[in-house]
């Protein structure tokens, strides 16, 4: 049984009539194509389900039908952009108390990545340009580091404490992600993803435990992240789409972050995967990933990578 309603929907592409039709069980695949062949109105459908599956999802997207889970939005639009959410709760950083949180946003934690890894006294002027910001935010950034006993980078031990303070209370790279699954090692798994990736000029980076695996080894990765410029179907390389966490291989991430992107200045980072030249996203945003990873080692190699940060970190500065 099905309930029928025309709705208006607003997106950045502008406003987009829709028959909406409301499910109370999913149509099976052969339900929809009958569905699909029955409707001659020049209306878009979109479908409101509870949730759909691999099969359902795969005959969903063949025909360019819109819809809307408890778990994901997609809608096809007539210029052939198709506008693809996950509407789980976001992988970013956990509830907390908000007086714990210096900011709000993501543009102080912008700020803040580049005070760890750039030499102290920048510019105000150079760090709003590399941290994608205006001067001012930067000047307010740089009072209230001074405020909570920050001296905004001058010394080791306050590099630390920066990086803990972005660590503990970044709110992620939001955007939109999806996760995805494959049979094969997360590192080749994550190697195929990146070439289809290039193929698609995505510009990507790798990230997660396989991007951590390559610049301070630990233990053997169980899952990779993947940032791009504009969602890809990984299904089209054989890849399965999974909004569970604990068996996804690898997140594909369309950030809203401009700075999980290494600064202008410094080409990004590049390693060979399964065979794969990759370039890296900014280390601390391997960082970020490998603290949210469902991994048993995960506590431990995040410790040991965000070490290896700080080392390199050091040693970069004493040869600038």
């Amino acid at each position: 049984m099905r309930l029928t309603q025309a709705v208006v929907l607003g997106t950045p592409h502008g406003p987009i009539t829709v028959e909406a039709k409301r499910y109370r069980r999913a149509p099976s695949p052969s339900e929809l194509r009958s569905l699909i062949a029955h409707h001659h109105d020049r209306t878009k459908l979109l479908l409101i389900i509870d949730a759909v599956n691999d099969n359902l999802r795969t005959v969903l997207f063949e025909h360019r039908v819109s819809y809307v889970t408890t778990e994901e939005l997609a809608l096809f639009l007539d210029d052939g952009t198709v506008i693809h959410e996950d509407l789980t709760p976001a992988r970013d950083s956990p509830p907390r108390d908000a007086a714990d949180v210096p900011w709000r946003g993501r543009s102080a934690f912008q700020v803040l990545r580049r005070l760890i890894d750039n030499p102290p006294g920048q510019p105000q002027t150079v760090l709003a340009r590399d941290a994608h910001v205006s001067q001012p935010r930067v000047s307010q950034v740089l009072k209230t580091l001074h405020e909570l006993g920050f001296a905004a980078g001058a010394n080791q031990n306050d590099r630390t404490g920066l990086l803990e303070l972005w660590l503990a209370h970044y709110p992620g790279p939001g955007g939109v992600s999806t996760r995805w699954y494959g049979r094969d090692p997360v590192d080749q798994v994550a190697s195929a993803a990146y070439e289809h990736a290039v193929a698609a000029d995505a510009a990507p980076l790798m990230s997660g435990e396989s991007a951590a695996d390559l610049i301070a080894p630990y233990a053997r990765p169980t899952s990779a992240a993947l940032y791009v410029e504009a969602h890809i179907d990984l299904s089209a390389i054989g890849l399965v789409r999974t909004p569970d966490p604990k068996i996804a291989t690898l997140e594909l991430v369309v950030p809203e972050d401009p700075t999980v992107r290494p600064q202008a200045d410094r080409p990004p980072t590049t390693a060979t995967l399964s065979g794969q030249k990759v370039e890296l996203a900014d280390p601390l945003q391997i960082l970020w990933d490998v603290a949210r990873s469902t991994g048993i080692d995960a506590p431990q190699q995040v410790e040991h990578l965000r070490l290896h940060l700080l080392d390199e970190v050091a040693q970069g500065l004493e040869l600038a």
